[in-house]
């Protein structure tokens, strides 16, 4: 959803190089977007916050609490960290700045649809529940898997490069929510995005033992 046709062919341009099995639909207007968000059953909006009609932020946030089960991906030409936070505090699945490669809009846009989240860049953001104090009272495992949750990556994602099954990501991500009090992915991803960029080499290399 863009009033933009240069960037939605562009969108739909990149997205016919992924290797899922998408059906694209375009909006050029909130109007349009409900009509076919609603008519096409779509689970994946990639949507502008300047789309005529939409209200930014505010109307997103009463689109996504009416219909919590699309998954969103914000998109603007930048994202100043006030705005980052808002969008990933809200609960959508990421932001996606439109001046980015078409390998990084692609690589979101797959995480999006299997339920990741893309963090274009890290945050520091002291309003986040939870503490990273207790990032060490992880087990190893657990440590690995919430690692890689908070790289944005999807639960099949951490699965696939751990070699271990969803089953198992998945209960290990709720033990290590538990610890670190918080309640979803996207805060853990807020959370621990300064500790993954700051932590030594060899201590990651120890974590994935």
């Amino acid at each position: 959803a863009d009033s933009s046709a240069i960037y939605r062919l562009g969108f739909a341009k990149i997205l016919e190089n992924s290797h899922h099995d998408f059906e694209v639909v375009e909006a050029g207007s909130f109007a349009s977007m409900m009509g076919a968000v609603d008519s096409s059953n779509s689970d994946l909006l990639i949507v502008d916050l300047d789309l005529p009609g939409l209200n930014g932020m505010v109307g997103l946030r009463e689109f996504h609490r009416h219909r919590h089960g699309v998954k969103i991906l914000a998109t603007s030409e930048s994202f100043a960290n006030d705005l980052l936070l808002d969008c990933l505090s809200s609960g959508f699945h990421g932001c996606l700045e439109k001046t980015s490669s078409a390998s990084e809009i692609l690589e979101a846009l797959e995480r999006a649809a299997e339920g990741g989240v893309h963090i274009p860049r890290p945050l520091d953001d002291s309003k986040v529940t939870g503490s990273v104090d207790h990032f060490e009272d992880l087990t190893p495992r657990q440590r690995a898997v919430i690692e890689q949750v908070a790289e944005g990556k999807s639960n099949k994602e951490v699965a696939r490069v751990l070699g271990i099954s969803e089953g198992t990501v998945k209960v290990h991500v709720n033990a290590a929510y538990k610890t670190l009090g918080v309640h979803n992915r996207v805060s853990a991803a807020l959370m621990l995005q300064p500790h993954l960029h700051s932590r030594h080499p060899a201590h990651e290399q120890e974590l994935l033992v």
